[in-house]
């Protein structure tokens, strides 16, 4: 699930005033997804000088693999931010946007999100378009579908700032280096 520069517009549209935002660049994203060692022996580079090799024992951004697995990772890690009410966020491959509604905002945007979840229970939830997958929401004025990121359906919580969203992706990192071992 990503964010496409229309979602995240339309996103952007409905919030309420005041809010703060902030962007994250995975920059180390697909470097910190390790190969189990019986793939290592795929991953064997030459060089320089003679017999001199080297193993990188990462998911290079380079592999076919890479992508998927990072996309599995992240879209995970957004899922659980998600569920514990945080956001509203998007994500596109290693880059993220979080967004913080003021306190006073909140009963009226989860209201809202309630609409648009009613929305998209009603045009079948989760679409799938080739590999994107999105969400519909309601008709706009121009005659396109809303189209979402989520299916909205998590409330939102007052997010003050702690440190439980480190504590969630250090969990989450470490049960996906257990499944990929």
């Amino acid at each position: 699930m990503w964010g496409t520069f229309l979602t995240v517009a339309l996103l952007i549209s409905y919030l309420p005033p005041g809010l703060q935002a902030s962007v994250r660049d995975a920059a180390e994203a697909y470097c910190s997804i390790p190969i189990k060692p019986s793939q290592w022996t795929g991953l064997v580079v030459r060089l320089q000088g003679e017999d001199n090799f080297a193993i990188n024992t990462s998911n290079n951004f380079g592999l076919t693999s890479a992508g998927g697995c990072y996309g599995l990772l992240a879209d995970t890690g957004t899922d659980i931010i998600r569920c514990e009410g945080i956001g509203p966020l998007s994500k596109w491959v290693d880059d993220h946007i979080f967004f913080r509604i003021k306190k006073e905002h909140l009963t009226n945007y989860n209201a809202h999100r309630q609409r648009q979840h009613q929305f998209i229970t009603k045009n079948g939830g989760c679409q799938l378009i080739g590999s994107r997958i999105w969400y519909q929401g309601d008709t706009m004025e121009d005659g396109r579908a809303e189209e979402f990121d989520e299916d909205n359906s998590a409330p939102l919580r007052d997010s003050q700032p702690t440190h439980t969203m480190h504590l969630m992706l250090l969990s989450l990192i470490a049960t996906w280096t257990l499944i990929v071992y």
